[in-house]
């Protein structure tokens, strides 16, 4: 049906088209046939590319006012069950920083295979589960990218503003100037009940990680969970919002 619309469109802009240039013709004997069918098919192609504009406009509105929950049912309602005795927005979100922390492993295989520094090896795909949260939820493993991801996702899901980071981390002996590029993602969360926006880093918060085949299960703490700015910036640099 939609491709039936499109072509019956597109065959009525022809005949408008043609029919304004037809009588602009009758009006001026200086332009030729040739020239005339010339800008026909020129406006056109342009009048064709505004509709196809603005059909994508509507499609990425309509995907933006699709909640997160409707997108992601299966991870919403974890999400919910997780937060069902939280009250606060500070409380979904420690309770989902907490559920992360315990059940996934950060995956030591994948940086050793597929990363040489902070950068992807040559001819090397990194695959989806670790870096994509909606494929990271139905797995075990994942690195910062996919965690961070899958953060954002849960809490979308819950009603609280967070968005995806994307920089620098440094450990000790260490200055962000020595890291090209950005080696790191983590979440700014907006706490609705202090009106501000705090950092949390659930990967640098986990204990668990996967490295030669095993799984090793480890402490889960919260040195870096809503931390202010000033103090997370000690070993955190931002460089760009990856996803919001």
């Amino acid at each position: 049906m939609r491709k039936l619309y499109s072509r019956l469109l597109l065959f009525l802009v022809v005949i408008l088209l043609f029919s304004n240039y037809v009588n602009m013709e009758a009006a001026s004997t200086h332009t030729s046939q040739k020239e005339i069918i010339r800008r026909m098919i020129y406006d056109t192609a342009n009048y064709l590319d505004e509709i196809n504009e603005k059909t994508l406009d509507d499609i990425s509105s309509t995907n933006r006012s699709k909640s997160y929950a409707e997108q992601y049912p299966e991870i919403a309602s974890i999400a919910r069950k997780i937060t069902k005795l939280s009250d606060t927005d500070y409380d979904k979100a420690l309770a989902i920083h907490d559920w992360i922390s315990e059940n996934y492993f950060y995956d030591k295989e994948v940086i050793n295979k597929y990363f040489d520094g902070n950068k992807l090896k040559n001819g090397k795909t990194l695959p989806e589960r670790v870096y994509k949260g909606e494929v990271a939820f139905l797995d075990d493993r994942a690195i910062c990218s996919g965690i961070s991801d899958l953060y954002f996702i849960m809490l979308k899901c819950v009603d609280v503003d967070v968005v995806v980071i994307s920089g620098k981390a440094i450990g000790e002996n260490e200055s962000f100037d020595d890291i090209k590029g950005t080696n790191h993602a983590w979440n700014e969360v907006y706490l609705s009940e202090y009106d501000c926006w705090y950092q949390v880093d659930v990967t640098w918060d986990m204990s668990n990680y996967y490295e030669d085949n095993t799984y090793y299960l480890g402490q889960a703490n919260h040195n870096y969970f809503m931390i202010p700015y000033e103090d997370f910036s000690l070993d955190h640099e931002s460089v760009q919002i990856k996803r919001e």
